[in-house]
């Protein structure tokens, strides 16, 4: 049976609690077979209505299920425990992300698989890391922990697929991010970079087979705003605060 790896995370409310019974609902499916749980991190939230601190991990199980059934489960889970919608990378009571389906490639209007992020969220990465660490990504042929150490590079090279968003050369974006180096992606890096795209015509250097891309052109916000999230994800130091 596949193996499935589900991010989980939570800043309202007992996130420790809401996690403890998401995997007990998880264990009445008789479908469904637990295996492996990271630990908990305390992890930075991304974007501007994100709220306080998260508690993320991640997890893996097993199931005939096809991607879309075990997302309907995931989801209707996150329901019973009380997670709303109403504002889009908001406050959570609880987040279950299907991040990996063995090595499958989706590409439906409800899923994309691997999750188009789950490569470089620090907050999803350190966790399968602890775990996982040699999970393949099935799309850039990489290891989890191969991803990890191209985001921990420093400086780290941002090579940016288009015209730069305004403020992205001025002071108060180079003392927030001085570890950043944010150049022209139709350059190429002496060292390895993370790529991003801000805009859906942003499309130089896009085929060049194996570099990672940060497809941003879906996440909230004017361009700036979209890197400095992504930065912000990108940089963090999860820190492990328990076993779960």
């Amino acid at each position: 049976m596949p193996v499935c790896w589900v991010g989980i995370g939570a800043n309202i409310g007992e996130p420790r609690a809401a996690f403890e019974l998401a995997w007990r609902l998880l264990a009445e499916d008789p479908r469904i077979k637990l295996l492996q749980r990271s630990g908990l991190y305390s992890t930075s939230p991304v974007g501007q209505h994100a709220g306080g601190t998260f508690t993320n991990g991640v997890f893996s199980v097993q199931t005939d299920l096809l991607p879309l059934a075990l997302l309907d489960i995931l989801q209707g889970i996150e329901s019973e425990i009380g997670r709303t919608r109403t504002v889009r990378w908001g406050p959570r009571t609880i987040d279950l992300d299907l991040l990996y389906v063995d090595q499958q490639i989706v590409n439906e209007p409800r899923l994309t698989l691997p999750h188009p992020a789950a490569w470089y969220r620090k907050f999803v990465v350190e966790p399968l890391v602890e775990i996982a660490s040699e999970l393949q990504h099935p799309v850039l042929h990489e290891s989890v922990r191969q991803l990890r150490d191209r985001l921990n590079h420093r400086p780290l090279m941002i090579a940016h697929l288009g015209p730069l968003p305004d403020g992205t050369t001025s002071a108060e974006f180079r003392q927030r991010f001085p570890v950043v180096h944010v150049f022209d992606g139709t350059k190429e890096p002496t060292i390895p970079a993370v790529y991003v795209r801000l805009q859906t015509d942003s499309m130089v250097g896009a085929t060049k087979k194996g570099v990672p891309v940060a497809d941003l052109t879906q996440t909230p916000g004017e361009p700036l705003q979209r890197l400095t999230d992504f930065l912000v994800s990108v940089l963090d130091t999860p820190n492990r605060i328990e076993s779960w």
